[in-house]
C-alpha cells in the first residue's frame, strides 16, 4: 500500500525543485520587464527633454502640444506594448512541471531523463501496466540523487538582465541628478512632456516686441513701421536680434536688428525699419530671436488708414452780411474745396465724413499748436462721422486732422482742412467830379459819377465837405486865438458839414450836391462866401459790426476854391486861350505832315526837281540814284505822316473836350452865359468833335493804304493825292475853328475891359467913402 501511495505523486523534493524554478523564471521575466519598461521612460524622457530643450538653445522654440500628444501617445504605446509582451504574457503564462524538468534536463546531465520520466509517469501507471513499481521507484530515487547537486541560479544566465538593470540605474541615478541639480527644469520637463503643461522652459535672454496686442498689430497700407524690442538688461542681452518673416505674397527671409542707444531703466531697444516693415503693401507674419528667446507669430496686419470722404460746412452768417433789400442771408451748407473762404464772423458746424468707422479724432491747431479733440458721432466703436464747431470765425483756419479708427490705425500725415478766413473790405469809393474844375460859385452843383462798391453790403454814403476860412484883419475874431481841433492851422477856420447820398442799385453811382440848396435848407449853418475853400470827399460805410470801428472807405480829397462868377469866368478864358495855342500847335505840325506827303507824292513825278513849294530842293533828288533808298525814304515818311495824324486827331479830340467841359462848368457853376456856351459847344466843341470822329479816320485809312501800296505806281499816285486833299480839308475845318477861338478871344478882350473899368469904378467909389468917413471923424474931433 506505502509503496502504491509513493508511486502515485512525485516526491516532494522535486516537486519543490520545480516549483523553485518555476518561480524563478517567473521572477526573471518580471524584472527583466521592468527594467526594459524603465529603460524606455527614461531613455525617452531624455529624449524628449532633448527634442523639446535642445532646439531652445539653438533659439529655436519648444515642440508644441500636438507634437508633445504624439511624443507621448507613442511612449505610452510601447510602454504598454512592453508591459503585454515582457511581462504579462510571460509571468502568467502557465509553466508545467515536464516543462521546468526538461529545462533541468537540459541544463544538467546527471538525471539522464530519469526527472522527466518521474514527472511523465506519475499517475500513469494504469494507463501503462506494463511498467512496474520497481522502474519508477529506482528513477525516482535517481532524480532525487542527482537533485543534491542542482543549483538552480545556474540556470540562468544573469548577463543580459544585469546589462539591463545597470542601464536602468544609469538611468535612474541621471534622473535623479536632473532632479537634485535642475530640480526646477525636472518637474518643468515631466509638465511639458507628461501633462502636456504649456509653461515655456526658462531662457538666458528675455525680449519683449513693442504695441502688439495678443501678437497682432494693424498698420496702414503703404507706411512705414519700426519694429522695437526690448529685452531685459538683468538678463543676458544679446548682441542682436534677428527677424525671420514671410509675407502674403510668398517673401521669405532674415534680418537683423540693431541697438538704439544705451541700457535705460534695465532695457536694451533694439530697432528695425527697412524691409520687409519699410511701405508695407501686405501682412506680415515673423518670429524675432533673441539668443535663446523666441517670440513667434506675430502678425502685422496691413489695412487701409482712413480717409476724409466729404467735410460738410453748415455756415450761419454774422448780421453785417444782412441786406435790407434783399433780405437776411439764410444758413446754408456747402461742400469744403481746397480754397474754401467764408466772411469773418461766421459761425461753422464741420461735418466731416471718413470711409472707416472711428473711436476717436484729433485735432491740431496749426496757427496756436493747440491740439484739441472733436466729437465722434454716435457710437465710438462704429460711426464714421464727427463734428466740430466754430463758433465765429476770426482769422484763417488751418487744421491737421488724426483720424483713429476701430483697426487702432490711424492717418499720416494728417488731413488738412483749411477756411480763409474772407476779411470784410473797406467800402471803395472811385468817383470823379463832372464838370467842376478846380474853381467854384457859392451857387454850383457838384456831380460826382463813379462807383461806390463793398465785398458785402453798404449801408450809407455821403459828401464829406470841410469848409476853410482863411483868417484876416477883417474877420479875425476878437480876444486871444485858441487852438482849433478842427482847424488846419491856426490861420484858418475849418466847418464839417455832410451830405447824404441816397445809393442806387449796383456799384455804379451818379448824384449831384446842389451847393444853393444846401445853403437854402441850412441858412445859417451852411454859406459859402468867396475866398473860402472846400475840402470835398464822398464817404462810405458798410454793416460791418464785429468792433466798435466802422470800416469807412473815401474817395480822394477835391480841393475847391469858391470864387465870384467874373472870377471863375477868368479862368475859364485863361483856360480858352491854352487850348488856343494848343489847337495853333496842332495846326502847325499837321501842316508839316501835309507838307511831307506832298513830298512823297512828289517822288513819285522824275521830272520834278524842287518841293512842294518850287522853292525847296526836293530831298527825293539827292537818292534819286540809289532806288533801294529812295524807297526807305518814301515808306519812313508815309509811316511817319500816320503816326502824326493820330496824335494829331487824339489832340484835336482833347481839345473839344476841353471845350465840353467848359461848357459843363458854367453850367454847374450856374453863370448866366447862354450865348459863351452855345458859343463854346457850337463853334467850337461840336465841330472839334465832328472833325475828329469823322475827317481823321479817313485820312488815317488812305495813309496806311498809300503805305501799303508803294510799289504799285498807279496806286500809290490816287492814294497821295487823296490824303493830300483829305488833310487839306482837315486843315480848313481846324483853321476856321481857330478863327472863331480868335473872335472869341476878342469879344472877351472887349468884356474884360468893361469889367475892369466897372472894377476901377467900384473900388473908387469905395475909397471915396472911406475918405468921407475919416474926414466926418476928424471934425467931430
Amino acid at each position: 500500500m506505502a509503496t502504491t501511495s509513493s508511486s502515485d505523486r512525485i516526491s516532494g523534493p522535486i516537486r519543490s525543485t520545480l516549483s523553485g524554478l518555476r518561480r524563478r523564471l517567473r521572477l526573471y521575466v518580471l524584472i527583466e520587464g521592468l527594467a526594459m519598461a524603465g529603460i524606455w521612460l527614461a531613455a525617452m524622457f531624455w529624449i524628449g527633454l532633448a527634442i523639446d530643450y535642445l532646439p531652445v538653445l539653438l533659439g529655436a522654440s519648444e515642440m508644441p502640444r500636438s507634437s508633445r500628444l504624439v511624443l507621448l501617445s507613442l511612449v505610452m504605446a510601447v510602454l504598454f506594448y512592453i508591459v503585454f509582451r515582457w511581462i504579462f504574457r510571460r509571468c502568467f503564462v502557465r509553466l508545467s512541471d515536464r516543462s521546468m524538468a526538461l529545462l533541468l534536463e537540459r541544463q544538467f546531465a546527471g538525471f539522464r531523463d530519469s526527472l522527466v520520466t518521474v514527472v511523465e509517469l506519475v499517475g500513469r501507471q494504469k494507463e501503462q501496466p506494463g511498467l512496474t513499481q520497481e522502474m519508477l521507484l529506482q528513477s525516482q530515487q535517481q532524480a532525487l540523487q542527482s537533485l543534491r547537486t542542482v543549483q538552480l541560479r545556474k540556470i540562468f544566465n544573469p548577463v543580459p538582465l544585469v546589462r539591463k538593470l545597470i542601464l536602468v540605474v544609469i538611468l535612474a541615478i541621471s534622473l535623479l541628478g536632473l532632479a537634485y541639480l535642475a530640480g526646477d527644469s525636472f518637474f518643468l520637463a515631466w509638465k511639458r512632456l507628461y501633462l502636456l503643461s504649456s509653461e515655456d522652459w526658462p531662457r538666458q535672454t528675455e525680449i519683449m516686441i513693442d504695441k502688439f496686442h495678443q501678437g497682432q498689430l494693424k498698420v496702414a497700407r503703404g507706411s512705414n513701421f519700426s519694429l522695437r524690442v526690448f529685452a531685459n538688461a538683468k538678463k543676458h542681452v544679446p548682441d542682436y536680434c534677428s527677424v525671420y518673416y514671410h509675407t502674403e505674397q510668398g517673401d521669405r527671409g532674415r534680418v537683423h536688428m540693431r541697438r538704439r542707444g544705451h541700457i535705460h531703466r534695465d532695457r536694451q531697444e533694439f530697432v528695425y525699419d527697412g524691409v520687409p516693415f519699410k511701405s508695407v503693401l501686405s501682412s506680415v507674419r515673423f518670429d524675432v530671436l533673441g539668443f535663446d528667446h523666441r517670440l513667434k507669430n506675430y502678425e502685422l496686419q496691413v489695412v487701409d488708414s482712413p480717409s476724409l470722404i466729404e467735410v460738410q460746412l453748415n455756415c450761419t452768417f454774422p448780421d453785417y452780411l444782412v441786406d435790407e433789400e434783399l433780405g437776411v442771408f439764410l444758413p446754408r451748407s456747402e461742400r469744403l474745396t481746397p480754397g474754401t473762404r467764408l466772411p469773418i464772423g461766421t459761425r461753422i458746424l464741420a461735418r466731416a465724413t471718413a470711409d472707416k468707422s472711428l473711436t476717436r479724432v484729433t485735432m491740431l491747431d496749426t496757427t496756436s499748436d493747440n491740439q484739441t479733440p472733436w466729437d465722434v458721432i454716435g457710437d465710438k466703436n462704429s460711426s464714421k462721422e464727427f463734428t466740430h464747431e466754430i463758433t465765429e470765425l476770426r482769422n484763417d483756419v488751418s487744421l491737421a486732422v488724426t483720424l483713429h479708427d476701430i483697426d487702432g490705425v490711424s492717418n499720416d500725415p494728417p488731413f488738412r482742412i483749411l477756411i480763409g478766413a474772407l476779411q470784410d473790405a473797406v467800402p471803395q469809393v472811385a468817383v470823379n467830379l463832372r464838370g467842376i474844375g478846380s474853381a467854384i460859385t457859392p451857387q454850383a452843383q457838384i456831380p460826382v459819377q463813379g462807383s461806390i462798391a463793398d465785398d458785402n453790403a453798404l449801408k450809407g454814403a455821403w459828401f464829406h465837405l470841410q469848409q476853410v476860412t482863411q483868417l484876416t484883419d477883417d474877420n479875425a475874431p476878437e480876444g486871444p486865438k485858441e487852438a482849433d481841433d478842427n482847424a488846419t492851422d491856426q490861420s484858418a477856420i475849418v466847418l464839417e458839414h455832410e451830405f447824404p447820398i441816397t445809393l442806387q442799385l449796383g456799384d455804379e453811382q451818379q448824384y449831384t450836391l446842389d451847393l444853393r440848396e444846401q445853403q437854402r435848407e441850412r441858412t445859417g449853418q451852411f454859406e459859402l462866401r468867396t475866398g473860402q475853400r472846400i475840402l470835398l470827399t464822398i464817404r462810405a460805410t458798410d454793416r460791418y459790426n464785429l468792433d466798435d470801428k466802422p470800416r469807412l472807405g473815401s474817395s480822394e480829397v477835391f480841393d475847391l476854391e469858391i470864387v465870384t462868377p467874373d472870377q471863375l469866368i477868368r479862368r475859364l478864358e485863361t483856360t480858352e486861350i491854352s487850348l488856343r495855342r494848343r489847337l495853333q500847335q496842332v495846326l502847325d505840325e499837321l501842316h508839316s505832315t501835309r507838307d511831307s506827303v506832298v513830298r512823297v507824292r512828289s517822288s513819285f513825278d522824275d521830272n520834278l526837281g524842287s518841293g512842294p513849294t518850287g522853292k525847296e530842293p526836293n530831298d527825293t533828288t539827292a537818292a534819286s540814284d540809289d532806288p533801294q533808298r529812295m524807297e526807305s525814304l518814301r515808306l519812313l515818311r508815309v509811316q511817319r505822316s500816320i503816326q502824326d495824324v493820330l496824335r494829331s486827331q487824339e489832340e484835336v479830340n482833347g481839345i473839344g473836350l476841353a471845350f465840353e467841359d467848359i461848357c459843363t462848368e458854367l453850367i454847374n457853376n450856374r453863370v448866366d452865359t447862354t450865348e459863351r456856351i452855345q458859343h463854346l459847344q457850337i463853334e467850337l466843341a461840336n465841330p472839334l468833335n465832328e472833325i475828329a470822329h469823322h475827317e481823321y479816320p479817313p485820312a488815317v485809312q488812305t495813309l496806311k493804304s498809300l503805305e501799303s501800296s508803294l510799289d504799285d505806281p498807279p496806286s500809290r499816285i490816287t492814294l497821295a493825292n487823296a490824303a493830300v486833299q483829305q488833310l487839306d480839308e482837315i486843315l480848313l475845318g481846324l483853321e476856321r475853328i481857330l478863327k472863331q477861338i480868335l473872335e472869341l478871344e476878342s469879344y472877351n478882350e472887349l468884356i474884360d475891359i468893361v469889367r475892369s473899368i466897372i472894377e476901377d469904378q467900384t473900388r473908387l467909389i469905395e475909397d471915396t467913402e472911406k475918405q468921407r468917413d475919416i474926414q466926418g471923424i476928424e471934425l467931430l474931433k
